[in-house]
């Protein structure tokens, strides 16, 4: 298990704008989890080192990886930040689930409106079997996480795009 304070990020950008904070955590019901307003407010955009996921997969019902790609933009800098995600969903995500990341397959990282809970949302599952819960809150769940041997290789492309 890795701290969090031992995560290394990749192609963040941009400084988070107060508004659209407020406006996520509107839509999530609640503030910001700490680990998680840290995480946005040093690393927007980003994608950390321990970006690998264990979960399983309920339509297939066996054990699956995913990835962490990145952290939706909290900048107005960004046409599809996290709130546009949030107003314009391109899936049927329930309501409840507020995304906050991009993973593995175009999925999504989202909190569970009104908790920490972090929930991965499968696309290409059959209705029913879309949720997974990966963890109760965003530092459990980024503690949880596997490195990336390739990320050193992977973070130097992602800091000449």
């Amino acid at each position: 298990m890795v701290r969090l304070a031992e995560i290394e990020w990749a192609g963040y950008r941009g400084t988070p704008s107060p508004e659209i904070i407020r406006e996520f955590e509107s839509a999530l019901g609640m503030p910001l989890p700490l680990s998680f307003r840290r995480c946005i407010e040093n690393y927007n955009e980003g994608t950390p080192s321990h970006r690998f996921f264990l979960y399983r997969d309920p339509q297939l019902d066996k054990e699956r990886t995913s990835s962490f790609i990145k952290l939706f933009s909290f900048s107005h800098q960004m046409v599809s930040n996290v709130v546009h995600n949030i107003h314009f969903p391109l899936d049927d995500r329930p309501e409840s689930l507020i995304p906050f990341a991009r993973a593995g397959n175009r999925d999504l990282l989202c909190f569970r409106r009104y908790t920490e809970e972090v929930v991965y949302w499968i696309l290409q599952n059959q209705p029913g079997t879309n949720e997974v819960e990966l963890a109760d809150t965003f530092k459990h769940f980024m503690e949880s996480m596997e490195y990336d041997q390739n990320f050193r290789t992977f973070s130097k492309n992602l800091n000449l795009s």
